[in-house]
C-alpha cells in the first residue's frame, strides 16, 4: 500500500517506472514537504524527471524553503541560477536574501527575472529608485525593463536624463513607449526624445 515514507523511498529506486510512479502519487497527495527529494531530479538525464521536479517547486515552493533554495544557488549548482529566477513571486519578503545573490549573476536572463520582480514589487513612491537602480545594470535588456516602469512611477528629472543619456536605442525606445501612453503630461520629455541625435529613435 502506497504511503509517504514508501513513495520517498522509492524515489531512490533503480527502475524507472517506480520512480515515475512515486512521483506521481506525491503529487496527487499534495505532499509539498518532499521537495527536497526533487533537487536530484532537476538534472536528470530524463526530461519528465526534470519537468517534474521544476513543477513541484513552482508548485510547492514558499517562504519556508528559503535554505532549500539557497542549496540551488551554492557554487556547484550554478546552473540552477536561472530557474530559480523564476520562482521569486512564490515568495514574500524572505525572498530578499535570494535576490541578492541572483543580482549577481552573470546571467542577464536571470538579472532580468530579478528586476521585474523587485518593480512590480515596489510601491509607487519607491519606483522611481528602484528604476534608476535598474538603469545600473550593464546590459541595455535589463535596463530596459526599468525602462518599461516608467508608466507607473512618479516621474522625476533624474530619472528621465538617466533615459535619455542612455546609450542603447532599446532602452530610450522602451521608455519612449511607456512615456508616450500619457503624452499630455509629458510631452516635454516626449519632444526631447524625439529630437534625440539616436537616428532610431528620430525614425518614429
Amino acid at each position: 500500500m502506497a504511503s509517504k515514507s514508501t513513495e520517498l523511498k522509492n524515489l531512490s529506486s533503480r527502475d524507472k517506472a517506480t520512480r515515475r510512479k512515486a512521483v506521481r502519487w506525491l503529487f496527487e497527495n499534495e505532499i509539498n514537504d518532499s521537495l527536497s527529494y526533487f533537487i536530484p531530479f532537476l538534472s536528470d538525464e530524463d526530461i519528465w524527471f526534470r519537468e517534474r521536479a521544476k513543477s513541484a517547486f513552482t508548485r510547492w515552493c514558499s517562504d519556508v524553503d528559503i535554505e532549500l533554495i539557497e542549496q540551488l544557488l551554492s557554487k556547484d549548482l550554478l546552473e540552477h541560477e536561472y530557474f530559480v529566477s523564476t520562482l521569486l513571486f512564490n515568495f514574500s519578503n524572505e525572498g530578499e536574501r535570494i535576490i541578492r545573490k541572483l543580482l549577481n549573476s552573470g546571467n542577464y536572463l536571470v538579472r532580468c527575472n530579478v528586476r521585474t520582480f523587485q518593480l512590480s514589487k515596489t510601491e509607487k513612491n519607491n519606483l522611481s529608485a528602484m528604476i534608476l537602480e535598474t538603469l545600473e545594470d550593464p546590459d541595455y535588456r535589463v535596463r530596459s525593463i526599468g525602462a518599461s516602469f516608467v508608466k507607473d512611477s512618479e516621474l522625476n528629472d533624474t530619472v528621465m536624463e538617466k533615459l535619455f543619456s542612455d546609450n542603447h536605442s532599446k532602452v530610450k525606445l522602451s521608455a519612449l513607449k511607456n512615456i508616450n501612453l500619457n503624452p499630455k503630461y509629458h510631452k516635454e520629455w516626449i519632444d526631447l526624445f524625439l529630437e534625440s541625435n539616436d537616428g532610431k529613435i528620430r525614425l518614429l
